[in-house]
């Protein structure tokens, strides 16, 4: 192996504490290499893509991508949620790294709680799953969708045109601002998105030594949790972009999964968490679906709702063997 790695990412505030990061791993497990960062600006114009649009096919993925596979960079990292397609044959999947906080947070200028927003207070999301979930907790706030990176989201509140704001706590954490924190959300109220809190480290197909490098950085347990809740959203029909939400979670009893599919205007909800001991995290995944699918989850993910404006439908099964055992929740499997 070189003496020296790259590793690439985009110029962003978020995407380089993310590199940052991976580089602070690789130097504690390799104090002899060299790390170094590519930073790219690969800014086109004033996006209007979304964390609920279809990641995969953003410019900067494939830049970055192209500088892997032209030897510019050795490593590429992203969030688990910008990337859940099939990869390319020539790049390989190197690891997933321990899974920082998957919840959703509250970061609020006066300190503030959720419950202690006063109604009509505009409070800012970055993701139409939490807006769902929120709506139905509490209709009587203005949800704001915001844009862009964590820059667009902390300008939001700085100029005042937010009041508060609800976004993933790992990248809160990644940019230091956990102490602005005022509240995580328990997946009870709201269920995160998929692979929310886990990154994803890219190298060449062919870099066997780069692919050794990065085995030793592997989290068999995210990488459980991960497969467990990609499963879940492509049983669904790859509903990305829609309002879905899925946490799997390591237990005393197994692996557990919780999910959310919720109408785009929030009037109708269904959650379900089920768990085993004895079935693999894919098949997990896939059997959350399939029981969601059967009380018409579809149906709500399209938008097609009958029920009452911030109706919401919440239950759970306890599964072993054979997907069938009907039990109660044990909301302290889920202590954040």
């Amino acid at each position: 192996m070189s003496p020296a790695i790259t590793i690439g990412a985009n110029d962003v505030g978020l995407a380089r504490a993310q590199a940052e990061w991976l580089a602070t791993l690789v130097r504690a497990t390799h104090p002899q290499l060299s790390v170094n960062l590519e930073l790219l600006n690969t800014q086109i114009g004033k996006s209007p893509l979304h964390d609920d649009h279809v990641a995969e096919n953003r410019t900067i993925i494939r830049v970055l991508h192209d500088c892997l596979r032209d030897g510019d960079v050795d490593i590429v990292i992203h969030n688990a949620f910008d990337l859940r397609s099939k990869l390319p044959d020539d790049l390989r999947l190197g690891c997933i790294l321990p899974r920082r906080s998957p919840y959703d947070a509250l970061l609020c200028v006066d300190g503030r709680t959720f419950d202690e927003l006063d109604p009509g207070e505009r409070v800012g999301v970055v993701q139409l799953r939490a807006r769902a979930q929120l709506l139905d907790h509490r209709p009587d706030i203005s949800y704001r969708l915001i844009h862009g990176d964590v820059g667009n989201w902390l300008t939001a509140l700085l100029d005042a045109e937010i009041k508060a704001l609800v976004a993933p706590n790992a990248a809160l954490e990644l940019l230091g601002l956990q102490e602005r924190v005022t509240e995580l959300f328990p997946p009870e109220l709201i269920v995160p998105a998929p692979g929310s809190g886990l990154l994803l480290c890219l190298c060449r197909g062919d870099d066997r030594d780069m692919s050794q490098m990065l085995g030793e950085l592997h989290d068999p347990a995210a990488a459980a949790e991960y497969h467990s809740e990609v499963a879940f959203v492509r049983a669904l029909g790859d509903e990305w972009e829609r309002p879905v939400g899925a946490l799997a979670q390591q237990m005393n009893r197994g692996i557990g999964l919780m999910g959310v599919v919720a109408s785009p205007d929030g009037s109708e909800i269904l959650r379900r968490g089920i768990q085993t001991t004895e079935h693999s995290a894919q098949e997990l995944g896939e059997a959350l679906a399939e029981l969601m699918i059967d009380e018409g989850a579809l149906r709500i993910i399209g938008g097609e709702s009958d029920a009452s404006p911030a109706a919401s439908i919440v239950g759970v099964l306890t599964t072993d063997a054979d997907w069938s055992e009907q039990d109660e929740w044990d909301e302290e499997d889920w202590e954040l």
